[in-house]
C-alpha cells in the first residue's frame, strides 16, 4: 500500500475538522467557533466543559441518561424501540 500523496495529507491537515464522537450540536458549536482550525479541532471543546473528553463523557452520560428514560438500550448506544412502538413484518400501525 503506497502513502498518502503529500496534496491529499495537506488538504486533510488543514481543511478537515476532528469531530469523531461529538454530537451534532458540539459539531455545530466547533465550525461557528473562530478559534477553532482544523488542525487544533481535535482539542477543542466548547465553553463549560474542560477538554475533550470532559465533553464526551457528559454527552455520553446525558445519552445514557435519555435512553434509560425512554426504555431504550444503552448497551448498543443506540436507541432501541419497544415491541410495540415499531411495526414488524407486515403488520399494520
Amino acid at each position: 500500500m503506497q502513502p498518502l500523496p503529500i496534496r491529499l495529507r495537506l488538504f486533510v491537515f488543514l481543511f478537515l475538522y476532528e469531530s469523531s464522537n461529538l454530537s451534532l450540536e458540539a459539531v455545530d458549536q466547533m465550525y461557528n467557533d473562530p478559534k477553532c482550525k482544523p488542525w487544533n479541532s481535535g482539542n477543542w471543546a466548547p465553553q463549560g466543559y474542560t477538554d475533550r473528553k470532559d465533553l464526551i463523557e457528559k454527552t455520553r452520560a446525558q445519552m445514557a441518561h435519555r435512553y434509560s428514560a425512554d426504555g431504550g438500550s444503552t448497551t448498543t448506544g443506540s436507541a432501541t424501540y419497544n415491541s410495540h412502538s415499531m411495526p414488524v413484518g407486515n403488520e399494520k400501525v
